[in-house]
Protein backbone atom coordinates (compact mmCIF):
# COMPACT_ATOMS: atom_id res chain seq x y z
CA UNK A 1 0.00 0.00 0.00
CA UNK A 2 0.49 3.01 -0.85
CA UNK A 3 2.23 6.09 1.83
CA UNK A 4 0.36 8.83 -0.32
CA UNK A 5 -2.13 8.83 -3.10
CA UNK A 6 -1.68 11.90 -5.34
CA UNK A 7 -3.21 13.74 -8.59
CA UNK A 8 -3.52 16.85 -9.50
CA UNK A 9 -7.04 17.59 -10.12
CA UNK A 10 -7.06 21.42 -8.91
CA UNK A 11 -3.64 22.54 -10.27
CA UNK A 12 -0.16 22.53 -9.10
CA UNK A 13 -0.38 24.21 -5.74
CA UNK A 14 -2.68 22.26 -4.16
CA UNK A 15 -0.85 19.07 -5.19
CA UNK A 16 2.17 20.30 -3.18
CA UNK A 17 -0.20 21.31 -0.65
CA UNK A 18 -1.97 17.99 -0.13
CA UNK A 19 1.28 15.90 -0.55
CA UNK A 20 3.15 18.31 2.22
CA UNK A 21 0.11 17.31 4.26
CA UNK A 22 0.56 13.97 3.47
CA UNK A 23 3.87 13.77 4.23
CA UNK A 24 3.24 15.86 8.05
CA UNK A 25 2.26 12.64 8.78
CA UNK A 26 4.99 10.22 7.75
CA UNK A 27 9.02 11.62 8.68
CA UNK A 28 10.77 10.78 5.15
CA UNK A 29 13.97 12.02 6.68
CA UNK A 30 16.95 9.94 5.27
CA UNK A 31 14.45 7.61 3.42
CA UNK A 32 14.64 6.74 -0.16
CA UNK A 33 11.26 7.63 -2.33
CA UNK A 34 9.38 6.02 -4.70
CA UNK A 35 6.88 7.65 -7.01
CA UNK A 36 5.00 5.46 -9.18
CA UNK A 37 3.75 7.55 -11.96
CA UNK A 38 1.98 6.13 -15.62
CA UNK A 39 5.21 5.83 -18.28
CA UNK A 40 2.53 4.10 -20.42
CA UNK A 41 3.40 4.89 -23.82
CA UNK A 42 5.12 8.53 -24.56
CA UNK A 43 3.15 8.59 -28.29
CA UNK A 44 -0.38 8.96 -25.86
CA UNK A 45 1.08 11.94 -23.59
CA UNK A 46 -2.61 11.79 -22.62
CA UNK A 47 -2.11 8.40 -21.04
CA UNK A 48 1.10 9.52 -19.09
CA UNK A 49 1.80 11.59 -15.92
CA UNK A 50 2.96 15.14 -16.35
CA UNK A 51 6.55 15.60 -16.42
CA UNK A 52 6.45 18.97 -14.69
CA UNK A 53 4.28 17.33 -11.52
CA UNK A 54 6.54 14.49 -11.34
CA UNK A 55 9.07 17.33 -10.71
CA UNK A 56 7.00 19.47 -8.17
CA UNK A 57 6.29 16.07 -6.39
CA UNK A 58 9.98 14.73 -6.48
CA UNK A 59 10.91 18.21 -5.15
CA UNK A 60 8.60 17.99 -2.24
CA UNK A 61 9.68 14.96 -1.22
CA UNK A 62 13.14 16.09 -0.96
CA UNK A 63 12.53 18.97 0.57
CA UNK A 64 11.29 16.74 3.07
CA UNK A 65 14.63 14.93 3.62
CA UNK A 66 14.37 11.73 1.38
CA UNK A 67 17.53 10.83 0.27
CA UNK A 68 17.04 9.94 -2.64
CA UNK A 69 14.00 9.51 -5.02
CA UNK A 70 12.85 7.08 -7.83
CA UNK A 71 10.87 7.11 -10.35
CA UNK A 72 9.31 3.25 -11.05
CA UNK A 73 6.33 1.45 -13.26
CA UNK A 74 6.01 -1.46 -14.95
CA UNK A 75 3.77 -0.84 -17.68
CA UNK A 76 1.21 -3.14 -18.97
CA UNK A 77 2.42 -6.51 -21.06
CA UNK A 78 0.13 -5.06 -24.39
CA UNK A 79 2.52 -1.57 -24.15
CA UNK A 80 5.15 -3.97 -25.44
CA UNK A 81 2.76 -5.96 -28.11
CA UNK A 82 1.81 -2.70 -29.59
CA UNK A 83 5.21 -1.48 -29.90
CA UNK A 84 6.63 -5.05 -31.43
CA UNK A 85 3.85 -4.77 -33.47
CA UNK A 86 4.43 -1.07 -34.62
CA UNK A 87 8.01 -2.09 -35.06
CA UNK A 88 8.96 0.51 -32.53
CA UNK A 89 10.67 -1.36 -29.21
CA UNK A 90 9.15 -0.10 -25.97
CA UNK A 91 11.77 0.75 -23.33
CA UNK A 92 11.04 2.23 -19.79
CA UNK A 93 14.38 4.06 -20.10
CA UNK A 94 12.84 5.73 -23.50
CA UNK A 95 9.74 6.29 -21.91
CA UNK A 96 11.43 8.23 -19.19
CA UNK A 97 13.65 10.08 -21.15
CA UNK A 98 10.97 10.83 -23.95
CA UNK A 99 8.22 11.96 -21.47
CA UNK A 100 10.83 14.40 -19.97
CA UNK A 101 11.32 12.40 -16.63
CA UNK A 102 14.91 13.16 -16.57
CA UNK A 103 14.56 16.99 -15.48
CA UNK A 104 12.58 15.62 -12.65
CA UNK A 105 15.93 14.74 -10.54
CA UNK A 106 14.63 11.52 -9.87
CA UNK A 107 16.30 8.37 -10.77
CA UNK A 108 14.48 5.42 -12.80
CA UNK A 109 13.61 2.00 -11.34
CA UNK A 110 12.31 -0.41 -13.37
CA UNK A 111 9.98 -2.41 -11.44
CA UNK A 112 10.28 -5.21 -13.26
CA UNK A 113 13.81 -5.98 -11.98
CA UNK A 114 11.56 -5.68 -8.49
CA UNK A 115 9.61 -8.51 -9.20
CA UNK A 116 10.29 -11.21 -6.83
CA UNK A 117 6.66 -13.55 -6.84
CA UNK A 118 3.61 -13.43 -8.32
CA UNK A 119 -0.18 -14.87 -7.77
CA UNK A 120 -2.73 -15.63 -10.32
CA UNK A 121 -5.55 -13.96 -10.96
CA UNK A 122 -8.39 -13.23 -13.69
CA UNK A 123 -9.11 -10.11 -15.37
CA UNK A 124 -11.73 -9.38 -17.67
CA UNK A 125 -10.13 -8.08 -21.06
CA UNK A 126 -12.07 -5.20 -22.07
CA UNK A 127 -12.27 -6.12 -25.90
CA UNK A 128 -13.89 -9.30 -25.53
CA UNK A 129 -15.91 -9.17 -22.63
CA UNK A 130 -13.55 -12.45 -21.58
CA UNK A 131 -12.22 -13.59 -18.33
CA UNK A 132 -8.75 -14.53 -18.40
CA UNK A 133 -5.79 -15.47 -16.21
CA UNK A 134 -3.47 -13.10 -15.25
CA UNK A 135 -0.06 -12.70 -13.09
CA UNK A 136 -0.15 -10.42 -10.97
CA UNK A 137 3.99 -9.16 -9.54
CA UNK A 138 4.42 -8.75 -6.31
CA UNK A 139 7.30 -6.53 -5.42
CA UNK A 140 10.22 -6.22 -3.14
CA UNK A 141 10.62 -2.40 -2.34
CA UNK A 142 13.12 -2.04 0.38
CA UNK A 143 11.28 -1.98 3.57
CA UNK A 144 11.85 1.95 4.68
CA UNK A 145 11.08 3.25 1.34
CA UNK A 146 8.42 6.00 1.07
CA UNK A 147 5.72 4.91 -1.88
CA UNK A 148 4.28 7.81 -3.66
CA UNK A 149 0.97 6.52 -6.26
CA UNK A 150 1.07 9.10 -8.40
CA UNK A 151 -1.78 7.11 -10.98
CA UNK A 152 -5.25 7.00 -10.58
CA UNK A 153 -7.83 4.20 -10.83
CA UNK A 154 -8.94 3.96 -14.11
CA UNK A 155 -10.77 1.90 -17.25
CA UNK A 156 -7.27 2.09 -19.97
CA UNK A 157 -9.57 2.74 -23.12
CA UNK A 158 -10.48 6.27 -20.98
CA UNK A 159 -7.11 7.24 -19.99
CA UNK A 160 -7.94 10.78 -21.07
CA UNK A 161 -10.28 11.37 -18.78
CA UNK A 162 -7.73 9.99 -16.06
CA UNK A 163 -5.97 13.67 -15.09
CA UNK A 164 -2.20 11.79 -14.47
Amino acid sequence: MADAYCSYGKGDKNLAITLEKMLSAIDIRGRQALVKPNMVDPSTPKACSNAGRLKLVVDVLKAAGASEVFLGDLPAKFVYDLAVRDGVPFSLGGAYQRLGYGRTGATLVDLARLSEAHYEAERINPLTAQTEPIEVPIYAIPQNTVLVNMTLPKHHGNFNFSGT
